[in-house]
């Protein structure tokens, strides 16, 4: 059972917690796909730029729809281990949307504008994946930090 928050203890805002996790997300999960994609160092920059900016986006998004009280009051937790589970929650609903839509994003672009083309589906698919992959992994990384 978690204790109500006083004024002067620690708590964690779960719509920030959304917010840093789907830029996190989204910045890895863009610059893996555009990597998996191109093989290109400035373009793999160029995504995870891309991804941050879109992460920042459907991070505060996803915050304003699950953590925002009725009243326009941002949602806090207290801090510490029992909020372990809520916290990997909250960091997961805004590190997975983050790092889905950015990585299909970047592999739509990259794969469509390429002149000697790979099989689509597959590299597309390999990119996305790998995207997915990294962008939850960085996000409970940073959730944990």
């Amino acid at each position: 059972m978690t204790l109500p928050l006083h004024s002067g203890s620690e708590g964690i805002s779960l719509m920030e917690l959304s917010r840093l996790t789907a830029m996190a997300g989204g910045a890895v999960a863009g610059a893996a796909a555009g990597w998996f994609c191109k093989r290109n160092p400035i373009f793999a920059l160029v995504a995870f730029m891309m991804g941050l900016m879109g992460g920042l986006w459907i991070g505060t998004g996803v915050g304003r729809f699950f953590y925002v009280t009725p009243d326009g009051a941002d949602c806090y937790m207290n801090a510490g281990f029992a909020c372990l589970g809520k916290a990997l929650l909250a960091s997961l609903s805004g590190a997975f949307p983050a790092a889905l839509v950015i990585s299909a994003v970047v592999s739509f672009l990259a794969l469509r504008h390429m002149h000697p083309r790979p099989p689509r589906l597959r590299t597309g698919l390999t990119a996305m994946f790998c995207g997915v992959a990294g962008g939850l992994l960085a996000g409970v990384v940073v959730a944990l930090i």
